[in-house]
């Protein structure tokens, strides 16, 4: 909208390619490993933007760090991983529409956020449980 109608005001699209382009510092191995596989199972997904690194980042570096942290109370770890999974969910959100599909993709949202879940849990770490996400662009 920002770039078609050149507008002052706008509704921001996550999915941009102009306003979110990809630099090579974002171009990170575990990234076009995770790509890979997402498009073998999306088969729509046709491109991604530095808003799609970031958030994914984001969001396996906080689901990884769950469970790591000591609570005084079982009510403050309930509390703390409320917030935690809702955080998830928005970035998992900004994930998804942050993608351009060819197509409506077959999968609903809620089929997409569980096949990156997947690929975050199976695919980004290496043999001894190591996360493999170079953390230099946050």
């Amino acid at each position: 909208e920002k770039h078609i109608e050149r507008k002052d005001e706008y509704q921001e699209d996550p999915s941009c390619l102009k306003c979110f382009g990809m630099r090579k510092e974002y171009e990170q191995e575990w990234f076009k490993i995770f790509w890979k596989v997402f498009q073998k199972v999306i088969l729509e997904a046709e491109s991604y933007n530095r808003n799609t690194v970031i958030k994914l980042m984001e969001y396996i570096t906080l689901t990884r760090k769950e469970g790591e942290e000591k609570y005084p109370s079982r009510k403050v770890r309930v509390k703390n991983r409320e917030k935690i999974k809702e955080k998830s969910e928005g970035l998992l959100d900004t994930v998804i529409i942050s993608i351009r599909y060819r197509n409506k993709p077959d999968y609903m949202k809620m089929g997409i956020k569980s096949i990156i879940k997947v690929i975050s849990e199976h695919y980004m770490f290496d043999e001894e449980d190591n996360l493999l996400i170079d953390n230099k662009i946050s």
